[in-house]
């Protein structure tokens, strides 16, 4: 957690986060793969927006 609170204090946006090498295998490590879930999720997003359109 203390990833994700320096992260927020410092303004750091979840596709910089999503590039952050995080020891693995480690809590920390789940940092990285969920900022990465949510940028593809965004990206899924975006492309079913944009095909309705």
């Amino acid at each position: 957690m203390q990833s994700v609170t320096t992260a927020m204090a410092a303004g750091i946006d979840v596709s910089t986060l999503a590039g952050v090498k995080f020891a693995y295998p480690t809590y920390s490590a789940v940092i990285g793969l969920a900022a990465r879930a949510l940028l593809a999720q965004g990206a899924e997003t975006q492309t079913s927006s944009a095909a309705e359109n």
